[in-house]
């Protein structure tokens, strides 16, 4: 019986190293309360199918913005057969440069870095501009810029 009780008590002396302080905890928790200013919090912004809309894609940054988020990442999903109630915003076109842009411009004011991939789903015939969905994905990076228009 003696023995058993030992090597419990010896297993936890070798976790207790590993366990902390409350000190320690204190610290960890408040960096995830109260992240330092390098710290980037990203986020990955996928607009999907069309459903996007100026006023809503600055609701989106004002709400990361308020959440803590300094960068996003936004894909372009192509998805069929999805069914909305909402006018949808062909991928490329005129207004959805116009609503890149203003998130670009919204973005710039609240400080939020903003990156731009192309998600594989879009088949060549929906993408004049990058060409055939076996390509790999491009990602544009716009940091620090300054709005216009």
């Amino acid at each position: 019986m003696r023995k058993p009780l030992l090597k419990t008590l010896f297993s936890l002396s070798l976790l207790a190293p590993f366990m902390g302080s409350g000190q320690d905890k204190n610290v960890l928790e408040s960096g995830f309360v109260n992240p330092a200013e390098q710290v980037q919090t990203s986020v990955y912004w996928y607009w999907i199918s069309g459903n996007i809309s100026e006023e809503g894609v600055k609701k989106d940054l004002y709400s990361m913005k308020e959440a803590g988020i300094n960068r996003a990442f936004i894909g372009n999903i192509g998805l069929e057969g999805i069914q909305t109630p909402y006018k949808t915003v062909p991928f490329y076109s005129e207004e959805w440069w116009k609503i890149l842009h203003a998130a670009l411009k919204t973005a710039t004011e609240l400080g939020i870095e903003i990156g731009i991939f192309r998600f594989s789903i879009y088949r060549e015939e929906n993408n004049p501009v990058v060409g055939s969905k076996y390509q790999s994905d491009i990602c544009y990076v716009f940091a620090k810029s300054e709005p216009f228009g």
